[in-house]
């Protein structure tokens, strides 16, 4: 026979030790004989017979063997030697059968059908009486108690041949519980989850010894042991001959119980006291209740367990949920009397049950409840987002920062939380959970935004204006994860430095991690970053990336194509080699051999993307400046980085200027007699004036003057413009150094276009023109004016046409 025996002691005081169910229900195989009884059980519509316990009993009813019938209404039954035998079919609800003598020859296998009859047991007629039946000799006295006795009987055998078959595989949790005495109040819990197959739970002992020594032994330390009853104690004939039945009423008139006590002849052992509950609609067994007797009254009163019952899919039984209570108790004073301070609760709970792949049993969904705080204030967060990975099951927190998740079967999963902090970041908190039981409550204290942030970027990574930029980089069409390539983020600066605009190039570059994700920090907010992978082979296109004022993280994606060609780019500031370094605005750059060409802009700068890795002419010139012209090589995916210094080119006084030179397009112009016209003569006239100031004798000319002596050429107020919704939008840096809100000229220089009055379009300073470098000049002041060759859809804001000296193919 085997008993449950637990042992739990308190480290600081003397303690009665309590015991508990481990975790499961089972109990070892019978070994295999060489004759044999199998078969299968019908009803009287032939249907099979599932859950049913067929018992082999000998001549003097002795039990040989029992057999549970799987779904198919198949048994198998194992003798150990041959003989007279009767079969004896049971089912929860229904009277048992005994079958007819059969004889079982050494080493023969019987096939034997049993067709059942079963009438049902209506426990709801049973009559309840005080009186108590203490024996039952070989099977008679079929008195009511013990009809319901054997009901009991039926669903225990059936929980036993379950476990014995070795089939089931259960998830079960388990735990350990500190419980304070009166109030029932949980001070404390260790749970665990486990999934195994058990067929021994806990330690066996001799039944005999425990009969002889009791349920509750004292040991040489002030303590005690308490061994709870298992099946097979409750199945023994011998629990019969040391317990009186009697039927117990309970609270709920659904059930109906057989209350069992030990005998007059056991009051001084140390003993248990029960009921077996069970359904009085179906008789199907519940719960088993049970206490410690003839001990010390508080320890009575305390100290008991119990367990619970359900069938399952298949006709079989299982033990569902078990808790054994014990006292830890003290003195105090050395002589004084033992007192009770806690209670341990030992126990588990059967959260599912499957033979394979197929599910038998699963209890009923419970909700797991928690708190959502912040880690750093401990205040609660309403709103946080919480669900459970591989699950639909999600909920949010209300004000005080609780959230509900029902529905959920006790087991081990990932919580992810969700704030709009984190949300802020793109970052989502993850939490493992082992969660057993309703009891049990969570508080979770999640970090916000600026924790997470200070965690990947370290002290001072991000801040006040400045944020991170995450991503990753993955290759078309491989799998592989690119380690080790550099990712770079470019924007520009702007400062106003002793009056003059100042824009710097800023770049930050980190390089891919094993899994292909990258991380910059200390990236600026509100600022248009150009983010660009720079992989040794392929290329990636680059992509744009903004954070806002309140944001501290973003995040961009990046793509290599492994097939494409990888090019690389040129980027830099053309200045005058004086000592002032202004930028030279409109200077042609160009890589002549791949017909790459732009023009730097208002401040100086330039960029060329695109351009094939190799050794290539870069040619910079502007008008009045020597140009350059050198060789740059490129590498793949890399950028290149100058400063392109320009001196100024004195004009010679010997440049053959005669009055008979003209200008073909000038002098046609001139004929027409619309416009302003000004010819190297004229212009001669004036030269102590600055250019600003020879443009004011046109009509209708305004020069606006801006930070640092920065002058441009308008027409009128924009208020006075009856092109008022058609005027161009002003370049941000134009208005940062003083541009007021006018009409401006569009400009033309020796047929080129350095002012088209577009959106954003840098405006031109007319200090980069020096009235010495200009032969003549066309003013036209509206769109009537303007020649058709000049003719443009853009606002009538007037056209400034500058031919500079220089030898025409006309020149006579």
């Amino acid at each position: 026979m085997s008993i449950l025996r637990c042992v739990v002691r308190s480290m600081a005081l003397p303690a009665i030790a309590c015991c508990a169910l481990l975790q499961a229900l089972f109990v070892p195989a019978p070994r295999v004989q060489a004759q044999s009884v199998r078969g299968t059980v019908t009803d009287a519509g032939a249907r099979p017979v599932a859950g049913a316990v067929v018992t082999l009993v000998d001549s003097a009813s002795a039990t040989v063997a029992r057999a549970l019938t799987n779904e198919a209404g198949e048994f198998r039954l194992l003798a150990s030697r041959g003989g007279t035998f009767r079969l004896r079919t049971a089912r929860i609800g229904y009277l048992p059968v005994l079958s007819s003598p059969l004889v079982l020859a050494t080493g023969e296998t019987r096939a034997e059908s049993v067709r059942i009859s079963f009438l049902p047991l209506g426990l709801d007629t049973v009559r309840v009486a005080a009186r108590s039946a203490c024996r039952r000799q070989n099977g008679t006295g079929a008195s009511d108690v013990f009809v319901l006795w054997d009901q009991a009987r039926t669903a225990l055998i059936a929980a036993q041949l379950t476990a014995a078959a070795r089939a089931i595989t259960a998830t079960s949790v388990v735990y350990e519980r500190a419980i304070e005495r009166g109030s029932r109040r949980i001070k404390s819990q260790d749970a665990a989850i486990r999934t195994e197959t058990v067929t021994q739970p806990w330690r066996a002992m001799a039944l005999d010894t425990l009969r002889r020594q009791g349920y509750v032994i004292a040991d040489d330390e002030n303590g005690a042991t308490y061994y709870a009853p298992d099946l097979d104690v409750l199945l023994a004939s011998s629990f019969l001959i040391d317990h009186c039945l009697r039927f117990a009423v309970a609270k709920d008139s659904s059930e109906i119980g057989v209350r069992f006590e030990p005998t007059t002849d056991r009051r001084a052992i140390a003993e248990i006291a029960g009921t077996l509950w069970m359904d009085r609609a179906t008789a199907r067994l519940k719960r088993l209740d049970y206490r410690y007797v003839n001990v010390a009254a508080r320890l009575s009163d305390e100290a008991g367990g119990q367990l619970a019952f359900a069938p399952l899919r298949d006709g079989s039984w299982a033990i569902v949920r078990w808790d054994i209570r014990m006292p830890v108790t003290y003195r105090e004073t050395p002589r004084g009397r033992w007192r009770i301070a806690e209670l341990r609760s030992s126990g588990g709970e059967l959260v599912t049950a499957r033979r394979r792949t197929d599910t038998l049993w699963t209890r009923a969904p419970i909700a797991l409840t928690g708190t959502i705080v912040d880690s750093t204030t401990g205040a609660a967060l309403a709103g946080a987002r919480v669900s459970l990975n591989g699950t639909t099951n999600s909920a949010t927190t209300n004000a005080r920062g609780t959230f509900v998740l029902a529905d959920l079967l006790p087991g081990e999963y990932q919580l992810d939380v969700r704030t709009v902090s984190l949300d802020s970041v793109d970052a989502v908190h993850r939490h493992a959970v082992s969660f057993t039981d309703s009891v049990q409550t969570l508080r979770l204290a999640v970090p916000n935004a600026r924790l997470v942030a200070g965690r990947l970027c370290g002290p001072g990574g991000v801040g006040r204006g400045t944020g991170a930029l995450l991503g990753r980089l993955a290759v078309r069409g491989d799998t592989r994860t690119p380690s080790g390539v550099r990712v770079a983020a470019e924007w520009t600066v702007q400062q106003i430095v002793r009056g003059q605009l100042v824009t710097t190039p800023k770049r930050l570059e980190t390089k891919t991690d094993a899994t292909g994700n990258w991380r910059l920090c200390g990236v600026p907010t509100e600022q248009l970053l150009s983010v660009r992978a720079l992989p040794p082979a392929g290329r990636a296109t680059p992509v744009t990336a903004r954070l806002g004022a309140d944001e501290l993280f973003a995040s961009a994606e990046l793509l290599v194509d492994p097939a494409a060609t990888p090019v690389a780019s040129l980027q830099g500031v053309v200045v005058s080699a004086d000592s002032s370094a202004r930028p030279v605005l409109d200077a042609e750059v160009t890589l002549p051999e791949l017909s790459l060409t732009t023009r730097t802009d208002g401040r100086g700068a330039f960029r060329i993307d695109d351009i094939p890795v190799g050794t290539h002419r870069l040619i910079v010139r502007r008008l009045g400046f020597g140009a350059l012209d050198t060789p740059l090589t490129f590498e793949a995916n890399e950028r290149e980085e100058r400063r392109v210094v320009l001196s100024r080119v004195t004009v010679l006084d010997s440049v053959d200027v005669r009055a008979e030179y003209v200008i073909p397009t000038f002098e046609e112009h001139r004929k027409i007699g619309l416009g302003h016209f000004l010819t190297r003569d004229e212009l001669a006239k004036m030269e102590n004036r600055t250019f600003a100031a020879l443009l004011t004798n046109y009509p209708s000319v305004r020069i606006a003057q801006g930070i640092g002596g920065r002058v441009w050429l308008a027409t009128f107020k924009e208020k006075r413009s009856l092109y008022f919704n058609a005027l161009p939008v002003v370049a941000r840096e134009d208005l940062i150094q003083g541009a007021p809100p006018m009409c401006y000229s569009r400009i033309i220089i020796d047929n080129i276009p350095v002012y088209s009055a577009r959106d954003q379009e840098p405006l031109f300073d007319l200090r980069q023109i020096h009235p010495d470098e200009i032969e003549a000049l066309e003013y036209y002041k509206n769109n009537l004016e303007i020649p058709a060759r000049y003719t443009d859809r853009g606002p009538a804001c007037g056209l400034l046409v500058i031919w500079t000296r220089r030898t025409y193919p006309d020149k006579k």
